[in-house]
């Protein structure tokens, strides 16, 4: 029996995860990443959400959105349902791709949405893919630093602007943030 529809998200900000199927890769290669952010450029809109950090790690991936409308949930299954598609037919696979629906934390405060940003931009450190945050390409961070070239789906002065006003600035606050934050060290 098809499970109910998901209760729709009310209008914020959430921080939204989403794991392969038994702890396997969801990104295989290279080619998967591309092909996912390709993907959520095209499901990611004003009027559905906008993607305000991601972090693609190999068996899941964060993204922090902002939706102003209820409408998330029939987008992520798109994004979810179509990557699914494209994954099992590239790799010539059947079955379950995602382990479950995506998770979804609202994020009121702004502590919680500076440490999410910390939080995506430190995961692959401590997963042993990068020595540094910045040498991750398939995550917000290197892009907001201005190491790797911003995917259309990502407003850069988005997040510059919760640190300063001045770009140059607002990058070194960000640097600082993420590598003398209370968790860094265990990075």
């Amino acid at each position: 029996m098809p499970r109910a529809p998901r209760a729709d998200l009310d209008p914020g900000l959430y921080h939204l995860t989403s794991r392969a199927n038994r702890r396997d890769k969801l990104f295989r290669d290279e080619r998967d990443r591309v092909m996912f952010c390709d993907l959520l450029a095209k499901v990611s809109r004003p009027e559905t959400f906008l993607v305000r950090a991601y972090c693609l790690m190999t068996t899941h991936y964060h993204l922090l959105v902002e939706t102003p409308t209820a409408e998330l949930s029939e987008a992520m299954r798109d994004l979810n349902g179509i990557y699914a598609k494209w994954f099992n037919k590239e790799h010539g696979f059947r079955g379950h791709v995602f382990e479950q629906r995506f998770h979804a934390v609202d994020v009121e405060k702004e502590w919680h949405l500076l440490e999410i940003l910390r939080y995506l931009a430190l995961n692959p450190v401590r997963a042993g893919l990068v020595s540094t945050p910045g040498r991750w390409r398939w995550g917000s961070f290197a892009v907001v630093m201005g190491g790797v070239r911003a995917p259309s789906f990502l407003d850069v002065s988005w997040t510059l602007r919760l640190f300063s006003e001045d770009d140059a600035d607002a990058r070194r606050q960000l640097s600082s943030f993420v590598s003398f934050g209370p968790d860094a060290s265990a990075a």
